[in-house]
């Protein structure tokens, strides 16, 4: 991954995420991998507990199977574009989501299948994974990612989860470069938004860096 760079609006029950992306391949000619489709994957962190969950996410909640593989059809993508709405497009390519699946942080066999950073407790980690050709990045297309994620709510505060995943990037790259590798993240809630001892005030926002499995999460509470 030769860039990630996020943009996420808190709002008071849900974010909203706009990411943007670029890819290099590292496979040698020759290798089998040089022609093998490009599979790219989606991680959505939402609450176990449809209590905790805005209505539309209580909705998919209610309406999907948890540690298993969900087919997206007419009688349910309906549900999942308003939950989750996910968008992915290849430069000017769109792709479609046709599947999509649930993981439990409290099932053994969930665990055996997800990193463990990707679990943390009263979520559901969501996956889609789609795949495209790999002649699309000979061009070094953008691949965007837009979709909605529903906060989890408890008495006084909500909370927002996100993973970042950089996996086989090349010997010697880092992400340090905030200008290649970032999260901006804008709090439009009505409440103040905590990361450790950062505080971001309404209508404020901030410049994150991003780590391989260096979990960001980010806490909601109402002023007093």
């Amino acid at each position: 991954m030769s860039s990630e760079r996020l943009e996420v609006k808190l709002l008071d029950d849900v974010a909203e995420i706009d990411g943007r992306f670029h890819f290099r391949s590292t496979a040698k000619k020759g290798d089998p991998s040089a022609t093998a489709n490009v599979y790219f994957e989606v991680p959505i962190w939402v609450p176990c507990d449809p209590k905790n969950a805005d209505p539309a996410t209580a909705a998919l909640l209610r309406s999907c199977s948890v540690s298993s593989l969900n087919w997206l059809k007419d009688d349910n993508r309906a549900v999942w574009d308003t939950a989750i709405g996910l968008k992915i497009t290849v430069g000017k390519r769109p792709l479609k989501i046709e599947t999509y699946a649930v993981f439990d942080p409290l099932s053994k066999e969930d665990q055996k299948r997800l990193p463990a950073e990707w679990f943390r407790k009263g979520f559901y980690c969501i996956t889609a994974r789609v795949d495209f050709q790999p002649d699309w990045l000979t061009t070094d297309p953008e691949i965007r990612v837009r979709y909605r994620q529903g906060l989890c709510r408890t008495s006084n505060s909500s909370e927002f989860h996100y993973v970042p995943v950089f996996w086989q990037m090349p010997q010697g790259q880092t992400t340090r470069d905030l200008g290649h590798y970032s999260m901006q993240l804008l709090n439009d809630s009505d409440m103040t938004a905590t990361l450790g001892t950062v505080q971001i005030p309404t209508g404020h926002s901030s410049i994150l860096p991003l780590a391989h499995h260096e979990s960001i999460t980010i806490t909601l509470k109402t002023n007093d």
